[in-house]
């Protein structure tokens, strides 16, 4: 198991100019990460010696590229949406490509009303074995994230992402494309503060969804006490990914807004998941 921090948990800093994608790589070392998850949008450039900077800043700190999270909102869009973000997952196809990197995290479309869900499906399978197809030539992974809940309307609480998950996982048949499951995605409030029956469908979809994962992301927020460092059940979680048998990345999401020291709770998290799912490092 490899931990890597995902470059989401500071968009703030992205947006004020404190950080640029190029001070990632340093920072992923110092919290004591192995690898890094980026945003699409992160890039600066896509120059030969902007990649090459960027390649060279992994390369310093030692530290992995183990995904790139593509946010293909546009699959429930029309036909130009749609189309626009199959061309934008073969592109990052080609920066993955060319950075080493394993994995696109994509998503499913969302739809208005249950009435629409198999018709998104179909489009969803579809466009994901178009992409697929093109990215497996390219030796990269496409890795679907239950992610659906946080675009809902008015029609339903979220409950059968993961069924659908794997449909079209099975449906588009190409072995490299497959899911990352995200134990706090499966409703729009966090796990930690579902009623149990839901808590237990969580974990219960979380674990079918393993069986299929090509990355993992996992949340965290604030750190109470030693023994209880998750507000989430991390203990649990860990048991669940040991069962598994899952040996890639996982990234580490924080909890936004409620967490106020993001640089202590993210080093926090990377030894907690280190510890507990008995995480090796390299060293530089």
């Amino acid at each position: 198991m490899k931990l890597a921090l995902h470059t989401w948990n500071f968009e703030e800093e992205f947006k004020s100019g404190k950080y640029s994608l190029l001070d990632m790589p340093a920072l992923a070392r110092e919290l004591g990460y192995d690898a890094l998850e980026i945003m699409t949008y992160n890039f600066e450039s896509f120059e030969k010696a902007y990649i090459d900077s960027f390649r060279k800043a992994l390369n310093d700190s030692n530290i992995e590229l183990a995904a790139i999270d593509v946010r293909n909102h546009g699959f429930a869009g029309d036909w130009w949406e749609y189309r626009n973000d199959i061309c934008i997952i073969k592109l990052y196809s080609h920066v993955a490509h060319e950075l080493g990197c394993p994995t696109l995290v994509v998503f499913l479309g969302i739809f208005k009303e249950e009435a629409d869900r198999e018709n998104q499906l179909e489009k969803d399978t579809a466009g994901l074995r178009e992409c697929a197809i093109y990215a497996k030539k390219l030796g990269v992974n496409l890795a679907l994230e239950n992610h659906r809940v946080y675009g809902r309307t008015c029609f339903l609480e979220e409950e059968a992402e993961a069924r659908d998950i794997i449909k079209v996982i099975k449906n588009v048949d190409c072995d490299n494309l497959g899911s990352s499951p995200d134990p706090d995605n499966f409703y729009y409030d966090p796990l930690y503060s579902l009623p149990l029956e839901k808590q237990e469908k969580a974990y219960c979809d979380y674990e079918e969804l393993l069986n299929y994962a090509l990355h993992l992301h996992m949340k965290v927020s604030k750190f109470i006490t030693p023994e209880k460092n998750l507000l989430n059940d991390g203990e649990r979680l860990a048991s669940i990914i040991r069962k598994s048998g899952y040996d890639g990345y996982m990234s580490i999401e924080l909890f936004k807004p409620d967490v106020d020291d993001k640089i202590d709770s993210l080093s926090k998290a990377a030894a907690f998941y280190r510890a507990k799912l008995k995480s090796g490092r390299k060293e530089l």
